[in-house]
């Protein structure tokens, strides 16, 4: 009997299986293609974004001179570098930084006491505003330095203020020949101190060229940061610390005071001559009174600074309000452009986040789209140059691009931040030019 051997064939498979099958498949190629375009890829986002932070941060350690930096001769001068690289807080201008600065374009000012007369009266009757003064006297009666009941008419006292007379910046009261107090003022208040040895005071000349910095150059030659510091703040109008570069040269005449035969202390600041490759070449003189002035009697600060935030990017038009946008990168400080008051503070609908501030002259400066509003800032505040009032960001509906919206008008119409810029405090009186300009003539002698 004969078998028959039958062929096992595989089982048919199913059409709905292929199809699945077929679907997996090509899920997975288009899966691998995104990972690849998108994450492993040199151009995916990941990685371009990766070489932005690189390369920002490379630009950074150059601007600062770090080991990173490009060499001198990679430099091309007068060519500023384009940095969006900014700090979430200031940095290198601390509150301290932007006192000094008040401090130099502030006037001076000498009284005497008089009879029946109680110290307060006499600040008040030299232009010190009454709550400045009180808060002047407290800063030494408080820490038992001095009781003012203790003055006697005749008696000489020398101060730097604004010209409103809210703030004192220095304070010196010749209490006798051999019994000064002095105060200076600093982010947390008066720094108060009694001196009873003389102190010695004579005019000082320093030059030096810049090999990294400012500080490092004058450290090099003996002398304190403080007085960095006081030249750095005279020209913030003009340029930044972090542009002065090798080669740049700085000439300056300083009042050095010394107790004991040692460094106490920096006077005025006579005169300084900076050159700088990138910005040119600058001098700034002491006038009678306090300020600085070109040779030609002209203010050298500014009545309105040029950009609102850190940085060099240059501003953007913005077509829904009339002002410009400044870019950043992520949420830089915003800080004012002059001192002033502030109108209105808070959400303004498509203008997001905004602060209005108004000027003298009519001029008035509004600042949209911010990331937040400076905590406590309100309606009726009086604000000072570049105090900080937000960080920069993106609300309401404004242009979708990350910074600080700014719109300036006078009498009511758009004016540039760049012409308000250029404007100066006001010039020395007439009177007052042919002493200056030969005390200019000495200085450069």
């Amino acid at each position: 009997m004969r078998h028959r051997h039958r062929t096992l064939l595989p089982p048919t498979e199913p059409p709905w299986k292929k199809t699945a099958r077929r679907f997996l498949i090509g899920s997975g190629l288009l899966a691998m293609l995104y990972l690849y375009v998108f994450v492993l890829s040199p151009a995916s986002c990941s990685s371009v974004q990766k070489k932005i932070d690189q390369t920002v941060e490379q630009n950074s350690r150059a601007e600062a001179g770090g080991p990173g930096a490009a060499s001198d001769e990679e430099r091309t001068p007068g060519k500023a570098s384009l940095n969006l690289q900014v700090p979430a807080e200031i940095t290198g201008e601390t509150q301290e930084d932007l006192l000094v600065r008040d401090q130099l374009a502030a006037r001076s000012v000498s009284g005497r006491v008089q009879k029946k007369e109680k110290f307060t009266q006499s600040l008040v009757r030299n232009g010190v505003d009454m709550a400045e003064a009180r808060r002047l006297i407290s800063a030494f009666e408080s820490k038992n330095v001095f009781n003012f009941a203790r003055a006697q008419p005749g008696q000489l006292f020398t101060l730097q203020m604004s010209d409103d007379g809210t703030r004192i910046f220095t304070f010196e009261y010749h209490f006798s020949s051999r019994m000064k107090l002095q105060a200076q003022r600093t982010a947390k208040g008066f720094a108060v101190q009694k001196v009873t040895a003389p102190v010695m005071a004579a005019p000082w000349a320093v030059g030096v060229r810049i090999q990294t910095n400012l500080r490092a150059a004058l450290e090099a030659v003996g002398e304190n940061a403080q007085l960095a510091a006081l030249v750095e703040a005279l020209f913030r109008d003009e340029l930044e610390p972090g542009e002065l570069e090798k080669g740049d040269t700085v000439r300056i005449l300083v009042e050095k005071r010394t107790l004991h035969k040692k460094f106490f202390a920096y006077g005025p600041v006579f005169a300084v001559q900076l050159v700088s490759r990138r910005k040119g070449s600058f001098a700034a003189y002491r006038g009678p009174n306090g300020g600085y002035y070109t040779a030609d009697g002209l203010s050298f600060f500014r009545r309105f600074l040029p950009r609102p935030l850190p940085g060099n990017a240059p501003p953007e038009p913005d077509p829904q309000t009339g002002g410009v946008v400044f870019p950043a990168h992520r949420n830089p400080p915003v800080w004012t452009l002059a001192p002033g008051k502030v109108v209105e503070a808070g959400w303004a609908g498509q203008l997001g986040r905004r602060v209005e501030i108004m000027h003298d002259g009519e001029v008035r400066s509004v600042f949209y789209q911010l990331g937040s509003i400076a905590p406590g800032l309100k309606a009726g505040d009086t604000v000072t140059r570049r105090q900080i009032i937000g960080s920069a960001g993106f609300s309401g509906t404004t242009p979708d691009r990350n910074g600080a919206g700014v719109l300036v008008t006078q009498a009511g119409k758009p004016v540039s931040i760049y012409a308000l810029s250029t404007t100066r405090q006001d010039p020395l009186p007439a009177d007052q030019l042919p002493a200056f300009s030969r005390q200019v003539e000495e200085h450069a002698s």
